[in-house]
């Protein structure tokens, strides 16, 4: 189903709704898009959310999603899982800023790879380093 509201300036679509700019794409639910289609100011997607970043090997589920620029920041929220290779990473939120490389995880957030585990209120997982630190409340586990 889709609705077009040209004079608000607003489209919703419903059903499984595929996204796409590039290497990135996300299927939702329902998605709002705000703006005209030659000019985006924001889109919403609520449900079921499935977030794929091909170049960077990232693929990330939540409740919802927004974003107003795909090449700054996409921000997801609710049950935030996310994988790349064999690290996964959970929390409430996630903050994908593209341009910078990292993904800043809020919200009982915890990351798993190789045979560890950390989490803490904030978790900065830098990309292009392959580096995270740790912010408040750190608790480790590692098997060896």
């Amino acid at each position: 189903k889709a609705v077009w509201d040209k004079k608000q300036g607003i489209t919703v679509l419903s059903g499984k709704v595929i996204v796409g700019k590039g290497k990135l794409s996300f299927t939702a639910d329902t998605v709002e898009i705000i703006g005209q289609m030659d000019k985006i100011k924001e889109i919403k997607g609520t449900g079921n959310i499935c977030f794929n970043d091909l170049e960077k090997g990232i693929l990330v589920t939540a409740d919802r999603i927004e974003l107003s620029d795909w090449e700054k920041q996409i921000t997801t929220s609710g049950k935030v899982k996310i994988t790349r290779g064999e690290t996964t990473a959970e929390a409430n939120m996630a903050v994908y800023q593209q341009s910078q490389q990292k993904i800043v995880l809020t919200g009982e957030a915890t990351i798993n790879q190789d045979k560890g585990k950390l989490s803490g209120k904030k978790i900065i997982y830098y990309l292009g380093e392959e580096r995270l630190e740790v912010i408040e409340g750190v608790r480790a586990w590692w098997q060896w």
